[in-house]
């Protein structure tokens, strides 16, 4: 019997569960943001809890200490996690941790029972397309810079998957381009694997970069290895494995699956230098690094992923802004933190006189060209003629 085929088995094993947990996990908390929003007693936002909330607001916080609206220390945080895995273990946390990486590749197994897969490799246009997430990220990081917002937001797929179960209203208003993108990523996985990671990530490539310097990489025996192509089948990102001594191009996810695939022991192996790391060594240390950070930070103080009062989102003074005003808060909310009588605010809506105070605006505006801007705008009106 292959002694190398349990540990090979394992990691397949940790990483499918790191992925679906994740997944799970992160589906929960979007759901829970939707019914609770995101004030002190709601939900994070999608943004604190994604490293490239932490790409976005980067520059805000070197600069002035201040984070863009929706990002929170969590989001450094974990920009901070994913690029010391990259230090170490290249894009680890692409192959081991990210949920929209996980939905990719379940629609990908789809693909490939269903025999719709088409593998890339040598494919001209794929490498070309493959340099296009290194000209979004610039875009974004120019555009998000200079105007202080998440100007990603609307065409992130993350984020739109994020805000389904806010309904149609919400969706087809800001997210309807990035909502577009999830379905032909979810879709496209089915014939090409990953396709959003391959061309799209903005994240994919700044860990890509940074990759470039990873200490880990699959290397290969080329005495022992018979190329058979089963490593460059496996891979979910179409890298020809068989070809190469080493994986050294930035696309590699450190994924483990053409190590695991490989039929003839230590032909292919990740390896630091000379020295050797199992794909389950490699996994497990991947979530130890990256969550070990965050439970740190946590006992530290450190973390934060949402505010901690109502007049950290509204500001207080002179620097109270109508504009900060969130749908996950209520009239009631909105009085208390603005001075404004959640009676008169009815009034101004034009709203039911038994509306409720205690409901969400995002609720309460629910009809049809009907939205929490409003609200604003009828805010800083009273606001005027106090």
């Amino acid at each position: 019997m292959n002694t190398s085929a349990k540990p090979r088995s394992a990691s397949r094993t940790l990483r499918l569960l790191s992925l679906v947990a994740v997944w799970a996990i992160m589906t929960y908390i979007t759901v829970l943001h939707q019914k609770t929003g995101g004030g002190p007693e709601g939900a994070p936002t999608v943004h604190a809890l994604c490293p490239m909330g932490g790409v976005a607001t980067l520059y805000k916080v070197v600069a002035d200490g201040t984070f863009i609206q929706r990002t929170f220390p969590s989001s450094i945080i974990l920009l901070l996690g994913t690029g010391v895995l990259a230090l170490v273990f290249r894009r680890a946390f692409c192959g081991w941790i990210c949920p929209l990486g996980a939905m990719q590749e379940l629609f990908a197994t789809l693909g490939r029972r269903l025999h719709w897969r088409r593998p890339t490799h040598d494919n001209k246009i794929d490498g070309s397309l493959r340099w296009v997430k290194y000209l979004l990220l610039l875009l974004i990081l120019f555009f998000t810079y200079r105007t202080g917002e998440l100007v990603f937001s609307p065409y992130d797929p993350w984020a739109s998957y994020a805000h389904l179960t806010a309904g149609w209203a919400e969706i087809s208003d800001e997210f309807l381009i990035g909502t577009i993108v999830l379905a032909a990523a979810l879709v496209g996985s089915m014939l090409i694997d990953r396709p959003f990671c391959r061309y799209l990530c903005p994240l994919g490539a700044l860990l890509g970069a940074i990759a470039k310097v990873g200490a880990v990489r699959v290397v290969r025996n080329e005495e022992t290895c018979t190329h058979c192509q089963r490593c460059n089948q496996a891979c979910p990102v179409d890298i020809k494995v068989e070809s190469m001594l080493q994986v050294q191009t930035t696309e590699c996810l450190s994924c483990g699956e053409c190590v695991a695939s490989c039929p003839v022991p230590q032909t292919l192996e990740f390896r630091a230098r000379r020295r050797v790391v199992s794909p389950l060594v490699l996994g497990a240390a991947t979530l130890v690094i990256f969550f070990g950070m965050v439970l740190a930070t946590q006992s530290a103080g450190v973390w934060k992923s949402q505010p901690d009062s109502l007049t950290e989102i509204t500001g207080q003074g002179l620097t109270l802004d109508p504009a900060n005003i969130r749908g996950f808060m209520s009239l009631n909310d909105i009085e208390r933190t603005y001075g404004v009588p959640a009676g008169e605010l009815i009034q101004r809506l034009g709203l039911p006189a038994d509306t409720d105070p205690t409901e969400p605006v995002k609720n309460i505006m629910k009809p049809p060209d009907r939205d929490v801007q409003e609200v604003r705008d009828a805010v800083a009106t009273l606001i005027q003629h106090q």
